[in-house]
């Protein structure tokens, strides 16, 4: 079974590849999640990609730095493991990201839908990045009416993102074209592929569920 990496309110692709060879309407989906492996910085562990009026724009979950280690052999290691990463606090990005979407989707046909069913995770604390993420996925997963299961990985297994886009290098998967759908923004910066699947919430609705399963067929 594929393995992923955690993701903030991951791309378009991820929900793709998830569902690619599943039936709508077939068993509960599995979701795996690693959670053991060495934190790799500025990925789509702890940034998303959402539309803009000048553009794709990155949101990106400010983290803790990993305490650094002495090894037996007196070097000296900063790495953690991704279930270990704590969220940084020291500023208000919350704030900032939730008024990022606000300014971002405000005017689409669904957020005055979901509004308030994301607005709750831009005002509580999680202390861990993991529990975060996993929080606001099932909370999609609800909101697609697509059942799934999230189960942790209990030792390390490489993940699979050979499908994935990864907001670091701004660049689209080598599948394409995603089919285009409207977006608030296309008049003036045409379609914007593979953003966050919250721009496909907003943007689609219940639509958003079609248009996975459609999609999937590529992979």
């Amino acid at each position: 079974m594929r393995v992923y990496p955690t993701a903030y309110l991951p791309p378009i692709s991820y929900f793709c590849a998830l569902l690619n060879g599943h039936t709508e309407g077939k068993p509960c989906l599995s979701l795996r999640i690693e959670q053991h492996e060495t934190y790799p910085k500025q990925t789509l562990r702890n940034r998303c990609a959402i539309t803009g009026s000048n553009g794709r724009q990155i949101l990106s979950v400010p983290v803790c730095r990993a305490e650094q280690k002495t090894t037996e052999d007196g070097r000296i290691q900063a790495a953690q493991e991704t279930c270990h990463v704590k969220i940084n606090y020291q500023t208000p990005w919350q704030h900032q990201h939730w008024m990022a979407l606000v300014s971002a989707y405000q005017h689409t046909p669904f957020f005055f839908y979901y509004q308030d069913f994301f607005r709750p995770f831009y005002e509580k604390r999680f202390d861990y990045l993991l529990p975060w993420n996993n929080a606001l996925m099932e909370t999609v997963f609800e909101l697609l009416d697509i059942p799934c299961k999230i189960e942790l990985t209990s030792k390390w297994e490489k993940a699979d993102e050979s499908v994935l886009f990864c907001p670091a290098d701004n660049q689209p998967t080598e599948k394409k074209p995603f089919p285009p759908y409207w977006q608030i923004f296309s008049g003036k910066n045409g379609f914007l592929e593979n953003l966050s699947i919250i721009d496909l919430l907003f943007n689609l609705g219940n639509e958003a569920k079609n248009y996975l399963y459609d999609y999937a067929k590529r992979y």
